[in-house]
């Protein structure tokens, strides 16, 4: 004969098994798709505004500072420093990738770079609603690529001394080391790396979130 208190303990366990179906009750494809439509709106806000700021920041930057070489009185030798000798402006032209790889591909580049923003949009198509996380890290990856790629076309209309297109991203943000001088970089470049390292660190967020913030369903997915 049970007693009260094993009734209980039954009634509690029937109460749990109810809430864990629950939990993982699978979503109708009306709910399916709102969450999808959701998702590739945040998605392309993320990539928008991430590619809007990128470019508005260098043209902000070339206009106030001028062409490589076109010194500025705003500027001393080229360089305008908000921390004197650690961090300033100062525009650069680069016809190569990240960190100034690959000099003189600006057109080999765009290729992959249209090839990776494919990639991106056909996982975002098929996954989206998998992870919000994952969709934001991709949204700026993509305002990153697709800042850059504006500049690799030739997109910003700047003109070499001879009357020729620039084929070259736009270069703006010095950063000092020491007395190393870390190659200039822009917004995109800025999106690309945390984006990059976001994607590196969701299994890390994913667990952490598990482990300490929710017992059923991870708030990252």
């Amino acid at each position: 004969m049970m007693s009260q208190n094993d009734n209980v303990t039954i009634t509690n366990q029937i109460q749990a098994d109810k809430f864990d179906k629950e939990s993982y009750q699978i979503p109708t494809s009306a709910q399916y798709a709102k969450q999808s439509i959701f998702r590739l709106l945040f998605f392309v806000l993320v990539a928008f505004l991430g590619f809007f700021f990128d470019i508005v920041t260098k043209n902000w930057a070339f206009s106030l500072l001028g062409l490589p070489g076109d010194y500025r009185q705003i500027a001393t030798d080229g360089i305008y420093w908000l921390l004197p000798d650690v961090f300033g402006f100062q525009t650069s032209l680069n016809g190569g990738g990240l960190f100034g790889m690959w000099q003189g591909q600006a057109f080999p580049l765009a290729i992959l770079s249209c090839l990776a923003l494919f990639g991106i949009c056909l996982w975002v198509f098929f996954e989206m609603r998998r992870s919000w996380f994952m969709t934001f890290a991709l949204g700026i990856i993509s305002a990153g690529i697709l800042g850059n790629l504006y500049d690799r076309l030739g997109f910003h209309l700047l003109l070499s001394n001879d009357g020729n297109n620039i084929y070259a991203v736009r270069d703006w943000i010095l950063v000092m080391i020491g007395s190393y001088h870390w190659p200039n970089f822009n917004l995109a470049d800025t999106f690309l790396v945390c984006g990059t390292i976001l994607i590196l660190l969701q299994p890390l967020f994913e667990w952490i979130t598990k482990k300490f913030f929710c017992n059923e369903k991870s708030m990252i997915e």
